[in-house]
């Protein structure tokens, strides 16, 4: 399975995903299942056609495959990050977008081991049209959620000085969302004086 992901062979990870297991099994090999590595592929090169691929493995695997997050084979972590996270870095708004039609709701409340959600993976690359396609599914309630430092998605794109990113998130959270503070008590509005970006 692992290989015909590799080698973007459609026909044979169609054929293979007939056997869910074996999708899943992967992880407990690697760390990762065959959807994290095909999303990452596509991140990578995008414009390969696996888009195919993810596709064919969330016929297969469904909400079940889509909500695993990779492992930290040492320590045994399952708070590494879901398929989404990798979409969302990698700035991959068709592979987001389908991620989303499998399970939204789940997917987007994921958090890695220091509280991140896809949506702060995202802030920090500053890909609009991935992040409009996280809001849009997951719109306030993901936006006001906090990492481990108690910071927004607003604190980390301040902090980013990703003046596009901020401007989708105020419109979205207004003084809510402006007015949250980390657990060192600092607002997005101190981040940003602070990183000296007056755009911000």
């Amino acid at each position: 399975m692992l290989l015909a992901v590799q080698h973007s062979a459609a026909e044979h990870v169609r054929a293979l995903t007939k056997n869910v297991r074996l999708a899943l099994l992967c992880q407990r090999v690697v760390g990762q299942t065959c959807l994290h590595m095909a999303v990452r592929m596509k991140a990578q090169k995008p414009s390969e056609p696996r888009l195919d691929i993810v596709r064919a493995l969330l016929e297969a695997g469904g909400r079940v495959l889509a909500n695993i997050q990779q492992r930290d084979l040492e320590s045994r972590s399952r708070h590494g990050a879901s398929a989404l996270d990798i979409a969302a870095q990698g700035e991959c708004l068709v592979t987001t977008q389908a991620l989303l039609e499998v399970d939204s709701e789940t997917l987007m409340m994921h958090c890695k081991k220091k509280g991140e959600t896809c949506l702060h993976v995202g802030v920090a690359v500053g890909c609009i049209p991935v992040l409009q396609a996280l809001l849009k599914a997951g719109g306030l309630r993901l936006a006001i959620v906090c990492d481990a430092s108690g910071n927004t998605c607003l604190h980390i794109a301040a902090c980013h000085g990703r003046l596009a990113v901020v401007d989708e998130l105020v419109q979205l959270g207004g003084l809510e969302l402006l007015a949250m503070r980390n657990n060192d008590g600092a607002t997005c509005l101190f981040l940003a004086a602070q990183s000296g970006d007056a755009a911000v």
